[in-house]
């Protein structure tokens, strides 16, 4: 099974802090959904997904949706 968002945007840092800090990328291809969808809680998706976008943007990486 795959990662759901919340996976990549728990902890401190995050993974996806460690990834940008390691990797420095100006774009980011953001592909989460289907495994967070399948559990049924839409609007805590929502949130988690906006919350990743700001913490990309934060650091200077463009997330593509």
């Amino acid at each position: 099974m795959g990662w759901s968002v919340h996976q990549i945007t728990r902890g401190n840092p995050s993974a996806v802090v460690r990834e940008v800090r390691a990797m420095s990328p100006r774009f980011a291809l953001v592909m989460f959904g289907s495994n967070d969808i399948e559990l049924g809680r839409l609007g805590r998706y929502g949130t988690r997904m906006t919350d990743l976008v700001d913490t990309l943007v934060a650091r200077g990486v463009i997330p593509i949706l």
